[in-house]
């Protein structure tokens, strides 16, 4: 099999650096080392936003390095620059705005690495699982540095359970998806809520604490608000630089798809398509956190990127729209508000459900966020913010439900699948 080239992987490598050169333009880089320390110190529950914890120029280099990493696991593992390696680095760059870091997720890859070896399976079928298990990096982090000082003790605990973690997220995420079925885009944060649901009570049965007080930034709404239209502007030229004559046209053929993560973007309407779908995405997200009157911050950047993330594989405009909107209508008339910071969560990361708006309608979909909107209140509660993918895991239990619901309510869903006619004249050619 041909190996993946770093002339292929490129655009990531570039995005990337895009990252750190927003830490050096955007924020002091006088501050990076003291607070990488920070974040590498920082327990990481949720809601612990780095650009509120450390600034900008450290939060975003995080994000550049953990980028960086990421793309070179990937390339190394083989995996083809298509919809699934899009989606990881979207959410590896967006959950390293809060949450996921530098450390906390080399235990883990390490147990991913003794997986594969033991199994004696390919490194490319447990890179992904891997990468996205750092979503409970948290618990390394807490228990790594529990005392507040480097202990032997602590130290070999929290690595050790990273280890763990890393070792059984890609034999349980195999099991875990045909649960969803199709449903739900984020399997892993389905998976990775179970281990959670599990660890994390253990070591509170022993007196641990996972506790934390949110971070959560409010005064950079302009300045990251400018950045992420530039951003998204950015991808949209490229885009349409890149197939002059049917980005557009595919990125509207898109619009028509479901959702299911079976189908990716990028082998049935092209790169160029996708790249438009990834910037519209983000424009979405964007103005609906600024509609409601919410916040631009490091954690909701990062959810913004796991939005754009997905554009290659599962989300777009049509799909995700209708979710924002349940979770809207459920910000207003419950008891939280609109602007909560876990409602401003559950609004991008709640998307996870796009596929039952595409599948089964826009009213599905809608009622689908509105009771997203008060599962990921509260389902999550067992293994105490540990979990950076809660509305993974808790819209997988949602979905569970409102699969056999609408499978027997909606006879005709939309399962359209085919390729764009310029991408059926490339195949002829």
């Amino acid at each position: 099999m041909e190996r993946r080239t770093v002339k292929e992987y490129l655009p990531f490598y570039i995005f990337a650096l895009y990252l750190f050169l927003v830490a050096i333009f955007m924020g002091d880089f006088r501050t990076i080392p003291e607070g990488l320390k920070a974040i590498i110190w920082a327990n990481d529950i949720l809601i612990t936003d780095y650009v509120g914890l450390a600034g900008i120029a450290a939060s975003f280099t995080n994000a550049a390095l953990v980028t960086l990493f990421s793309a070179e696991l990937l390339r190394i593992a083989n995996i083809p620059l298509k919809g699934k390696a899009i989606f990881v680095i979207g959410l590896m760059s967006g959950f390293a705005l809060f949450g996921k870091n530098i450390f906390n997720m080399w235990p883990i890859m390490l147990g991913a690495f003794i997986n594969c070896k033991v199994r004696k399976v390919k490194f490319g079928t447990v890179v992904i699982p891997g990468l996205l298990a750092a979503a409970i990096g948290p618990i390394v982090s807490t228990l790594f540095f529990y005392p507040g000082y480097l202990d032997p003790k602590w130290m070999a605990i929290g690595l050790i359970v990273g280890i763990i973690i890393g070792y059984v997220a890609p034999i349980l995420s195999a099991h875990t998806a045909t649960l969803l079925h199709g449903m739900s885009l984020y399997n892993l944060g389905f998976t990775v809520g179970l281990i959670a649901l599990v660890i994390v009570p253990v070591f509170k049965s022993y007196g641990v604490v996972f506790s934390t007080d949110t971070i959560w930034a409010t005064e950079y709404n302009f300045s990251l608000g400018v950045l992420m239209y530039v951003t998204c502007a950015v991808f949209i030229i490229i885009g349409i630089i890149m197939d002059k004559e049917n980005a557009i046209k595919n990125f509207f053929n898109i619009l028509k798809r479901p959702g299911n993560p079976a189908d990716d973007f990028c082998d049935l309407d092209g790169f160029g398509a996708v790249m438009v779908n990834i910037g519209i995405n983000g424009i979405v997200a964007t103005s609906y956190l600024l509609l409601i009157g919410g916040h631009i911050n490091g954690a909701t950047v990062g959810a913004i990127f796991t939005v754009m993330g997905f554009g290659g594989q599962g989300k777009h405009a049509k799909n995700i729209i209708p979710i924002m909107i349940g979770v809207a209508v459920g910000g207003l008339t419950k008891q939280w508000s609109i602007t909560a910071p876990g409602s401003q969560f559950a609004a991008m990361f709640g998307t996870t459900l796009a596929p039952i708006a595409g599948t089964y309608g826009i009213i599905p979909g809608i009622i689908a966020g509105f009771l997203h909107s008060s599962v990921v209140q509260n389902a999550g509660l067992g293994y105490s913010g540990a979990n950076l993918y809660n509305n993974g895991y808790c819209a997988g239990l949602l979905c569970i439900v409102m699969f056999v619901v609408l499978r027997e309510v909606i006879k005709k869903p939309n399962t359209y699948s085919e390729p764009s006619p310029s991408m059926i004249k490339k195949e002829d050619k």
